[in-house]
């Protein structure tokens, strides 16, 4: 245990009613858990009296670094149920444990199998494609505590191959083979920047998301309907089973009495998840819409509908995985994104890059930022779906793709289509 120089601060730390045993103020922000304090007086004694030369404000602060070296607290209850998650939280607590010196024999045993299994991963990631084992073994941990990594090998395949692709070679919409899906993305914008992305999974659903709904009142009407299933608790979306019990919800919620007179539905529903953290792009069915009514797929150069659509749900990934770059790339980038969107106009329509991101200006009434973030988004679909549309219409746009985002292949999403034919 290293010993952490500085001051007592009172103003940081109690003393614990034996007289003798300090903690940090900063366990009452826990209150529901209420072993964390005795749970730290028993260690800190235990250590304090192993280790006279040190007070107990230095053990205690002594404590807190381990933790933090593991990204680990000890006695605080960590919300991670699955099997995989559990295990990662093993590891961390046994390593804390171990560099405290109080760990078991048993434990010991545990902590060094757990080892041996994450050093074999490590290696082969190491080995395929480069990097520092000791931030690579930090990256494996963050992605099997996400809720879509499950075992260390689908970590593997993730580092080294990109996201694990699902559905859509069995999905009721136009297919696309699962390896044609997996291909594009590492041919548009290469494994680096996936990996950054933090995207573990992409999976098509063939159910349809019904999006829109703002009130507790609105889940509780649609709910009653009988058109999607019951659901517990709070939720932002349902998902109806198929395209009939979609737009009637839809025209339910809108209080209208036909599907043409809707203005809430979406096109190719998906979700990015939260930026900043491993997590899956998620895919819905189609809504009621076909290629005609995307002004930039009218002269793609591919021949059939069912072909355009193809381009479209890889263009519609590629708009997710444009969600997943905004949380790592420079906020002055994305500035000057926004002073080109102020700018910018084409004679198409006012300001905005496409009648997707115009709905969310006067039909959501989405904040601005989100226009933004959504207006950049449907550049980079554009960009890879049609690019020359793109250069024609909207020429800054498609400069300021080419200059902040290299890696990313214009008309990848058509070339994949080509080669399907």
């Amino acid at each position: 245990m290293k010993q952490h120089n500085g001051e007592f601060n009172p103003e940081e730390h109690d003393m614990l009613a034996d007289g003798k045993s300090w903690v940090s103020k900063e366990a009452e922000i826990f209150p529901e858990i209420t072993d964390e304090r005795s749970g730290y007086k028993m260690i800190v004694d235990t250590l304090a009296e192993e280790n006279p030369e040190l007070s107990p404000q230095q053990v205690y602060d002594a404590i807190r670094a381990i933790e933090a070296k593991y990204n680990y607290t000890l006695f605080r209850q960590y919300i991670f149920k699955e099997p995989h998650q559990k295990e990662v939280l093993k590891k961390r607590e046994f390593s804390v444990l171990e560099d405290l010196g109080i760990l078991s024999k048993e434990q010991q045993t545990e902590l060094n199998a757990l080892r041996s299994d994450y050093k074999k991963s490590i290696d082969i990631i190491v080995a395929a494609i480069g990097g520092d084992p000791v931030a690579i073994e930090k990256e494996v941990e963050e992605a099997l505590l996400s809720d879509s990594i499950y075992t260390l090998a689908e970590v593997e395949q993730l580092m080294i191959n990109g996201p694990i692709i699902e559905g859509f070679s069995e999905t009721k919409d136009v297919r696309i083979s699962d390896e044609m899906v997996a291909k594009f993305l590492k041919d548009c914008f290469g494994l680096e920047v996936l990996r950054k992305a933090k995207i573990t999974r992409v999976i098509k659903d063939d159910q349809y998301l019904i999006g829109g709904i703002d009130s507790m009142d609105e889940v509780n009407a649609l709910a009653q309907t009988g058109f999607v299933p019951r659901l517990k608790g709070v939720v932002k979306n349902f998902l109806a089973k198929d395209r009939e019990s979609y737009e009637r919800a839809a025209m339910f919620l809108e209080k209208v009495d036909d599907p043409s007179k809707l203005q809430h539905t979406f096109q190719l529903c998906a979700d990015a998840g939260k930026a900043g953290k491993y997590q899956a792009i998620r895919m819905w069915s189609f809504g009621v819409e076909s290629s005609t009514d995307l002004d930039y797929l009218t002269d793609v150069p591919l021949e059939s509908e069912d072909d355009k659509m193809r381009a479209y749900i890889l263009g519609t990934l590629a708009h997710e995985v444009g969600h997943r770059l905004e949380m790592y790339n420079d906020a002055e980038i994305y500035s000057s994104y926004s002073t080109i969107v102020e700018e910018e106009r084409s004679s198409l329509r006012p300001q905005y890059v496409s009648v997707y991101v115009l709905q969310h200006k006067e039909v959501f009434k989405s904040p601005k930022d989100l226009i933004i973030q959504e207006d950049f988004s449907d550049t980079i679909f554009i960009y890879v779906t049609n690019p020359a549309y793109l250069q024609k219409h909207y020429p800054r746009r498609f400069a300021f793709i080419q200059e902040h985002f290299p890696t990313i292949k214009q008309g990848s999403a058509t070339d994949a289509v080509k080669e399907l034919s």
